[in-house]
């Protein structure tokens, strides 16, 4: 590059002094481009020399270089059918760094923008997988130190799936990955929705039963205390007795049958508190009626002994 020189006036005691400072140009226009361009940060003059010399540090196992290398080629040349595959192959250079989250935004990137390339069903399924590592907890680097919510970056690539490929491979596991993500989170509504889509737009799905079973288990996590409205516990009730109707012995539904224990004795403290309640208020017909719908509508639980023993009080007085 030709040396050039910089000319610097300063107004001194009434006097102009001329200054040469040598500077260096890092920029050049490139005729192919129409653009200034720094050399140093150039991709190579075609897609392909980019990709092999990207290749080239991939082959050597120098993987973040490689990374970068790629995504230069995605940067500088988006139309060309390399494009995709460098995507391909910069997303695995970051999960073999375990730069898990950058792998994802060049993933991501080939999703939204060439959802048609021959290497989408690989690029679907490393995306899943990375769903699945921040699902079970890893944490997001920022300069090598893992700080960052793991859950919220789960919740992005599920619904990234879900939202341009949701008919793939991994279409209805990342619906059901959503569900279990905002499970996790305590956002039981928004989990018994993302649920209630698995069921809906995935009948042939070998995880239908199971998201049966998250909506009735969701329901009985958002239900309230006995002392409030029980619309969501009878909701959750009916859930998981139509899991067990239409499911063989199993574990799961062994646990929906000890959920749905705990969900009716919620319900007999409910009505046990608005009988204790009539009761106190020598309103005794009224009490009567809720006690002795405890002990026909829940007997197995612990309230209908109580409930007995209320009635006898009350018949005595």
């Amino acid at each position: 590059m030709k040396r050039g020189v910089f000319s610097s006036f300063i107004l001194a005691i009434g006097l102009i002094y001329v200054i040469e400072i040598p500077c260096y140009g890092f920029w050049v226009w490139t005729p192919q481009t129409k653009k200034w361009i720094n050399p140093k940060y150039a991709a190579k003059e075609t897609p392909q020399k980019q990709f092999d010399y990207a290749m080239d540090f991939f082959e050597k196992g120098n993987y973040e270089k490689a990374a970068e290398e790629f995504e230069r080629l995605i940067r500088s040349y988006p139309t060309s059918s390399l494009a995709p595959e460098a995507g391909y192959y910069g997303g695995l250079s970051y999960q073999r760094c375990e730069l898990y989250y950058k792998a994802h935004l060049i993933y991501n990137k080939m999703i939204t923008q060439y959802p048609h390339s021959k290497r989408i069903s690989q690029i679907v399924e490393n995306e899943y997988r990375i769903g699945n590592i921040f699902l079970e907890g890893k944490r997001r680097k920022i300069l090598g130190v893992e700080i960052l919510p793991a859950l919220n970056t789960a919740k992005k690539i599920f619904e990234g799936i879900v939202e341009n490929l949701p008919y793939s491979e991994y279409g209805d596991d990342s619906q059901y990955k959503l569900g279990l993500v905002y499970k996790k989170m305590n956002n039981y509504q928004e989990a018994v929705e993302a649920f209630e889509r698995v069921v809906k737009n995935y009948p042939q799905s070998a995880l239908k039963e199971k998201a049966k079973y998250q909506i009735a288990f969701c329901l009985l996590k958002s239900s309230l205390p006995s002392d409030y409205d029980q619309e969501t516990t009878d909701k959750a009730i009916e859930k998981f007795e139509d899991f067990i109707s239409g499911n063989p012995p199993t574990d799961l539904a062994e646990e929906a049958k000890e959920a749905i224990k705990e969900l009716k004795n919620r319900k007999a403290k409910h009505e046990f508190d608005i009988a204790k309640y009539y009761e106190d208020n020598n309103k005794y017909q009224a009490a009567i009626i809720y006690y002795e719908s405890i002990i026909k509508n829940y007997p197995q639980t612990e309230w209908a002994k109580v409930a007995e023993e209320r009635l006898k009080n009350i018949k005595k007085k």
